[in-house]
C-alpha cells in the first residue's frame, strides 16, 4: 500500500498478539486531486449547480439523502456529515476524510484551521463569529501553493451555534 500509492487498509500481525491496521492516503500533486475515503450515495440538491472542491453537508429531502452546498449561517447546512465535491455528479464521488488540493482554496495559510463559510459551498480559515452561525473546524491547511492549497480534510462532528 505505501509504495504503490494506494489507499488501502494494510495489516500486520505481530507475535500472533498484536494486529496494527493503518490507513494511507496519496498526497494529490496538483490541482482538483482529492484522496481518502470517498462515497457516491444519495444525490445533489435538485436546481443546483456543483463544482468540484466544493464542501457540502448531507441532509434529508423527503426522505431521502441529499448533499447540500454547506454555509455556517444554517443548521441543516453546517451540522451533519461533510464532504467535498470531487466533480459536477454524485458519481464523481464526495470525500468524507482525506487530502484535498484545489484552487478553491487559495489564500489558506500553512497550518491554518479551515471552517465552513457563510458562502453556500465554501471553506475559511476566519472563524466565524456572526450570532447563530455554526463554528466547525473542517480540517487543517498542509500547503499553501500559489493559486491553490492542499487540506487535510477530516471534520470535527461537534459544532457551536454562536450567540453574541
Amino acid at each position: 500500500a505505501g509504495s504503490s500509492g494506494d489507499p488501502y487498509v494494510v495489516t500486520a500481525n505481530l507475535d500472533n498478539d498484536i494486529t496494527i491496521n493503518t490507513v494511507e492516503y496519496t498526497y494529490p500533486t496538483s490541482n482538483s486531486q482529492f484522496y481518502g475515503e470517498i462515497v457516491t450515495f444519495g444525490a445533489f440538491e435538485s436546481g443546483v449547480t456543483f463544482a468540484a472542491g466544493e464542501l457540502v453537508c448531507l441532509g434529508n429531502v423527503f426522505g431521502n439523502p441529499t448533499w447540500r452546498k454547506a454555509n455556517n449561517t444554517v443548521a441543516v447546512e453546517s451540522t451533519g456529515m461533510l464532504g467535498i465535491t470531487l466533480g459536477t455528479t454524485i458519481s464523481a464521488g464526495i470525500l468524507v476524510r482525506g487530502f484535498a488540493r484545489s484552487s478553491a482554496y487559495n489564500g489558506f495559510a500553512d497550518g491554518g484551521k479551515c471552517y465552513i463559510s457563510a458562502t453556500d459551498g465554501d471553506m475559511t480559515t476566519t472563524a466565524p463569529t456572526a450570532n447563530n452561525a455554526y463554528l466547525r473546524i473542517v480540517g487543517y491547511v498542509t500547503d499553501s501553493i500559489t493559486g491553490a492549497a492542499e487540506i487535510y480534510f477530516c471534520p470535527d462532528n461537534t459544532y457551536v451555534q454562536i450567540t453574541v
